[in-house]
């Protein structure tokens, strides 16, 4: 039963920093959370994305 309301007090933070996050990208410049996904996308032949190879 605790763990049910955890979970889901959890997502509806989640939900709300994703939302709070992603206006504020989109205020900084239109085209940021496009250029954010595309850093997520893992190249064709690839085994991980731009941005987990970076971080390495």
């Amino acid at each position: 039963m605790l763990a049910r309301q955890v979970a889901t007090v959890r997502q509806a933070a989640e939900r709300r920093l994703h939302a709070t996050v992603a206006k504020a990208a989109w205020r900084a410049d239109p085209m940021l959370p496009v250029y954010l996904a595309d850093l997520l996308e893992v190249p064709s032949g690839e085994r991980v994305s731009f941005a987990r190879a970076s971080s390495a």
